[in-house]
């Protein structure tokens, strides 16, 4: 039963790191000196973590949430590595008074569109080829 509440513990900080990086990811694509190559793929991945709707859905067992523990951890690391140190420091600041004074996640109304699209699009593409 221990082991269980540390595996538990172990992925809810593990969640809370993912959830504070996007924020700075999200930071970082509202600056002015970020290239546009890290604020496009920055905004492919935010409108898809801060989307109310999931491309794989929650309820599907198993499946259903590994797109928030692997998928998401992984592209948010890559757009991250590619920011320069000054503006991942300024985005740091930004995200820790964001979570002070807001502590609610900012969210975007294009990922209501984007994934519905990725389904069509991906529906079309199977269809298309059978």
């Amino acid at each position: 039963m221990l082991k269980k509440l540390l595996v538990i513990d172990r992925i809810r900080a593990f969640i809370k790191v993912v959830k504070f990086e996007a924020l700075i990811l999200w930071m970082a694509c509202k600056h002015k000196e970020t290239s546009f190559l890290v604020k496009a793929l920055g905004f492919l991945i935010l409108a898809y973590a801060f989307s109310p709707i999931d491309l794989i859905p929650d309820f599907i067992p198993l499946i259903g949430y590994l797109d928030e523990l692997i998928l998401l951890p992984i592209l948010i690391a890559i757009a991250l590595k590619f920011l320069p140190k000054d503006i991942y420091k300024q985005s740091e600041e930004q995200a820790k008074m964001w979570l002070e004074e807001k502590r609610n996640k900012p969210k975007l109304r294009l990922g209501l569109l984007l994934i519905p699209l990725c389904w069509v699009l991906i529906i079309y593409l199977v269809v298309k080829t059978w």
